[in-house]
């Protein structure tokens, strides 16, 4: 709703003079509109931290509680740190889990919908930009996505083993100085961290393509509104505060873009 009210008083000051008193109504109720979107996001951020580290200690407790009951042989041929690792990601994930869900995925659905529909009230070309290149940006992101995933897991395999291998030689450190065998240890770990390095190196890079896609991508449909809204003024089929709003809700969903 911000960017409509927004859309009016840009209009209303399109007026003149004349419609001082309008425009100020229409800025305080830009301000209210503000001051309650800020409140609800504090309200959700307080909630969010107060559930989340409840449910992350329980699932912590629930995961050494499955573990601890296996049986010798699990535990003689498992690494320490990789048992250590398993637990915390599994505890974490629900903080990740609900972060994507709680921020990103239910205002992505609610803000793209609301960007389409008002545009599309406004002017059908506006809406169809939008929502062709909203398509464009969840196609190219769940292929990107499905393509990254057997790396993705590589990597969380090889993070967790890099972390086991050291965590092991520690742990027999009274063997390996018995044996003088520090540099059979250091080569050991030298060889699984430099794999681990490789991991990192590969996915950091893809993301960082993909991430040139996507940045050009919002690039190009902000340049593209503000090329449809000005021929439409022109046309006088649209108005300046149209335009406005119009560049305003782009920034709102490309900005949401980068959480997928």
């Amino acid at each position: 709703f911000v960017p409509i009210v927004l859309k009016e008083f840009i209009d209303i000051l399109g007026q003149g003079p004349t419609e001082k008193d309008a425009a100020m109504s229409k800025l305080g109720l830009y301000t209210i509109l503000m001051f309650i979107s800020w409140l609800m996001s504090r309200i959700t951020i307080f909630t969010m931290c107060y559930k989340t580290a409840h449910v992350i200690a329980d699932l912590k407790k629930d995961g050494l509680a499955y573990m601890i009951r296996h049986n010798h042989r699990f535990f003689s041929s498992m690494f320490l740190g990789a048992l250590v690792k398993r637990i915390d990601r599994y505890a974490n994930h629900y903080d990740a889990f609900a972060d994507r869900v709680i921020f990103d995925i239910i205002p992505t659905a609610i803000q793209f919908a609301a960007v389409a529909i008002v545009l599309w009230f406004a002017d059908p070309l506006l809406s169809l930009l939008v929502i062709g290149w909203i398509v464009l940006i969840f196609t190219a992101n769940y292929v990107f996505s499905m393509w990254a995933l057997p790396y993705n897991s590589g990597r969380a395999r090889q993070d967790s083993k890099t972390s086991g291998v050291l965590a092991d030689i520690i742990a027999n450190n009274p063997t390996v100085a018995t044996h003088a065998s520090y540099r059979k240890e250091e080569e050991r770990y030298a060889r699984e961290v430099d794999l681990q390095s490789r991991w990192m190196r590969f996915s950091w890079m893809c993301s960082a393509s993909f991430d040139a896609f996507q940045g050009m991508s919002v690039r190009a449909i902000e340049i593209g509104m503000l090329a449809l809204g000005a021929y439409l003024y022109f046309r006088k089929e649209i108005t300046l505060g149209t335009i406005v709003m119009a560049s305003t809700y782009v920034r709102v969903i490309s900005d949401q873009s980068w959480a997928f």
